[in-house]
């Protein structure tokens, strides 16, 4: 799932997930949501937010490499927050591999 295909589609939804206007923790279980069909477990929300902090810091030490995330694909993002928008890029391409969201069971 790291094709540019579905990293440029993890960097759309994750766009829309920063707007809105609710915590960190009401994006993911949103994001969750969406992603899956159904709410997460404590545990699942921990864990991507875990991710989430962990993603932040490194792209915000490594701000060129955000810019590189960001660029890939054929469409152009706009936006100034160019270190989070790669960390929740990350986010949603780490819940494309989730089984619940490309299997139904």
């Amino acid at each position: 799932m790291n094709s540019p295909q579905f990293v440029e589609s993890s960097r759309h939804i994750a766009k829309n997930i920063m707007t809105l206007e609710l915590e960190d923790d009401g994006k993911m279980r949103s994001l969750f949501l969406r992603m899956t069909g159904r709410e997460p477990s404590k545990e699942e929300v921990a864990v991507l937010t875990h991710l989430l902090t962990e993603q932040r810091a490194y792209f915000k030490q490594s701000p060129k490499i955000a810019d590189e995330l960001i660029k890939i694909g054929k469409t152009v993002t706009k936006i100034a927050d160019k270190p989070e928008l790669a960390a929740w890029t990350i986010v949603v391409n780490a819940m494309m591999n989730l089984d619940s969201f490309y299997m139904l069971r």
